[in-house]
């Protein structure tokens, strides 16, 4: 395997990764496990703050504190279990679904950009079948 394709895949993904991560602050400054919190409740449609925790490895305290931040912001919505009192399902509010579709076209958009302003249509093409290669990785 050439350690030059890894590195240099590495650093792509990774600059791309944080080009687009910035169009989604719209002000607010989110640390990365934030922003991973509110894709994870995004993805999920309402999840419990213990799943969060794991899935961002990160203490339950820890993502208490991430949420009471989100909470405060309007962000998320905290539903009773209706089989269980004491667990929570958290969800995002009306105004949190808003922060995250701006935020995805966004990045949408400056992709867009990036794309048709950086590459010709040869590479367009290339790129565009190298997206189901790229897809295997994320499996």
């Amino acid at each position: 395997m050439d350690y030059l394709l890894i590195e240099s895949l590495r650093s792509s993904i990774s600059g791309l990764h944080k080009t687009l991560r910035k169009s989604f602050t719209d002000g607010n400054s989110f640390s990365l496990t934030e922003l991973e919190t509110i894709g994870l409740i995004y993805r999920h449609e309402r999840i419990l703050p213990s799943e969060l925790a794991a899935k961002t490895k990160i203490t339950t305290p820890s993502m208490s504190q991430i949420l009471k931040k989100m909470e405060k912001m309007e962000m998320i919505n905290r539903t009773p279990s209706k089989e269980d009192g004491r667990k929570v399902y958290i969800s995002l509010s009306e105004q949190g679904q808003q922060i995250v579709d701006k935020a995805k076209y966004r990045k949408d958009e400056m992709l867009k950009h990036l794309l048709e302003s950086k590459l010709t249509v040869d590479e367009l093409h290339v790129l565009e079948q190298a997206i189901p290669i790229l897809k295997k990785l994320n499996t």
